[in-house]
């Protein structure tokens, strides 16, 4: 599904027939080896001839640019093949060399205008072949020869198709940005200590200060976040360091009393409470900066939502992948606030301290794929933050999958702990979108159910951690089966449970799944589930 779904518009004809390749190869084909040989050298020919020619105009593109734009120069000395020749005077760091914001607020535009878009549809195109290629040669192995399937990868492994995904433009062109402003984020130190100072007034050190006893100091409560921290400080400690706050502390009905959804202040008030981890959506902006934001544009929290004679953007409905993060600035939130940067929210996590952590969704399809391989960069520049995400997560097995590739790859000469990686499920009545699977606990058997999530954990040489399974109410069924399940899968995989409009959200619930081994519960924090405590 995602190979089908991924697909450039227009370029169809050229892309492997993997269904093709999937028939020769079966059980139950009658195809000869060396008559799937030919089939699927015929499709490699047929995708890498077509990849050198986009090949050609799209490197074209970036060069065209380079005697007038320094930020095309500075990506060009990056392109493979270029270091000796072109990279000389580059060797120093990025923020030492002659490119300073000005400029590259000059040639983001044209580069992302004329550029971008071309590298992202190649780089697209070579993903989807090169995997294609890939399981049809693994499945030639299983069922045909296992000699034939070795030299399949053998001739995969070293074609230009295969050689060119070990450079993303975007992501290349997003770690030069970030240090560019990175260093100039470090120059303007003092500038933000205000700011900090403010951050400091919601610490968990001045709300676990208060004197008294329990009685005043429910008297004081005049917030939603004041019960949160009563909440938290007498919760359950085995449900406590399970608690997921689901987008950050906010309301579901996107009222103004609490934060709203993904943005700063629903972390920084979830975390200086006490609550352990929170979870996240995230998506790409035009320059390729990663954002907190659950939907594909900002029209369900825009601040103004009036229709205007101007563009569509003035009403808050461009997708967010059409805005660079400069745009998106421009065009608050009803609270005021704005959809915050992946890499702020982490650096606020670091210093509230080291409990504090994120649980990052991707979404699904091909512009999740440029969001794991950026966010892979993005930890790479920053090791330091890795400490504070805790979970990677997705319903596109395909993604989580290649994450765990990515972060291995580009973070193999670096001492650090790979996050847990982890694959969202539905349950079968809330499944119909591509790349989503379901998991049947009422009609499967137990074994089915295990053998499905194997065949989910494991895929080539990656192994997932674990599963975030949406809630069914068999789960806390006395002596079902499920319960049984629960139990056996909790011992053996990292086990997350979300829950979907209408299953129960209350303190009992997260009790009781705790006690199955469940290692992280999602929660809206209704005003019931305070109530509760109380």
């Amino acid at each position: 599904a995602h190979l089908a779904a991924s697909q450039v518009k227009g370029w169809e004809k050229y892309y492997v027939d993997y269904d093709a390749l999937r028939a020769a190869c079966s059980k139950e084909s009658q195809c000869s080896i060396d008559e799937f040989f030919s089939l699927w050298k015929f499709e490699l020919d047929k995708a890498q001839a077509f990849f050198e020619k986009i090949s050609r105009e799209t490197l074209k593109s970036l060069i065209s640019l380079r005697s007038s734009n320094a930020l095309a120069d500075r990506l060009c000395c990056s392109l493979p093949g270029l270091s000796k020749s072109l990279n000389r005077g580059y060797n120093d760091t990025i923020s030492e060399i002659s490119l300073d914001l000005d400029d590259l607020e000059k040639g983001l535009q044209e580069v992302i205008s004329k550029s971008l878009p071309l590298f992202d549809n190649r780089r697209q195109f070579c993903l989807l072949n090169v995997e294609a290629l890939r399981k049809s040669a693994s499945k030639c192995s299983k069922y045909l020869d296992s000699r034939m399937g070795d030299h399949l990868f053998a001739l995969l492994s070293m074609s230009p198709m295969a050689s060119s995904l070990a450079y993303d433009f975007g992501a290349n062109l997003s770690a030069i940005i970030h240090e560019i402003e990175e260093n100039k984020c470090r120059n303007l130190e003092n500038a933000t200590t205000k700011s900090n100072d403010q951050r400091e007034l919601i610490n968990r050190k001045q709300i676990n200060g208060r004197s008294g006893s329990q009685d005043s100091i429910y008297d004081e409560l005049d917030s939603p976040f004041d019960l949160l921290c009563v909440m938290m400080n007498n919760m359950d400690p085995e449900v406590k360091k399970r608690l997921v706050s689901h987008r950050g502390f906010h309301s579901t009905q996107d009222r103004l009393e609490r934060p709203l959804e993904n943005t700063l202040a629903a972390y920084e008030q979830a975390w200086a409470a006490g609550v352990h981890y929170c979870e996240c959506d995230v998506t790409l902006t035009l320059d390729q900066r990663i954002v907190l934001c659950h939907d594909p544009e900002l029209y369900r929290l825009a601040h103004n939502k009036v229709k205007t004679s101007k563009s569509e953007v003035s009403k808050g409905i461009l997708p967010i992948t059409q805005l660079t993060f400069d745009e998106l600035l421009t065009f608050p939130l009803k609270n005021g606030s704005h959809a915050p940067l992946l890499e702020d929210v982490l650096r606020s996590a670091r210093r509230v301290g080291p409990e504090a952590k994120l649980i990052i969704e991707i979404k699904s399809g091909v512009h999740g794929s440029k969001v794991a391989s950026t966010l892979c960069y993005m930890l790479c520049a920053s090791p330091e933050l890795l400490s504070h995400v805790a979970v990677i997560m997705s319903f596109d097995l395909y993604i989580v999958h290649n994450f765990c590739k990515f972060f291995d790859a580009e973070l193999a000469t670096v001492e650090c702990t790979r996050p847990k990686v982890l694959f969202l499920t539905k349950n079968p009545d809330d499944t119909g979108v591509e790349h989503e699977m379901a998991l049947d606990w009422h009609g499967s058997g137990a074994e089915e159910i295990i053998d499905q999530l194997e065949g989910y954990a494991r895929q080539g040489n990656t192994c997932l951690d674990g599963f975030y399974v949406q809630y069914h109410s068999s789960m806390l069924t006395e002596s079902s089966k499920t319960t049984k399940l629960m139990k056996e899968l909790s011992k053996k995989y990292i086990i997350g449970v979300w829950g979907g409009k209408g299953d129960p959200d209350d303190v009992n619930t997260c009790k009781a799944l705790a006690r199955l081994g469940c290692h992280f519960l999602n929660t809206d924090i209704p005003y019931d589930f305070i109530t509760d405590l109380e």
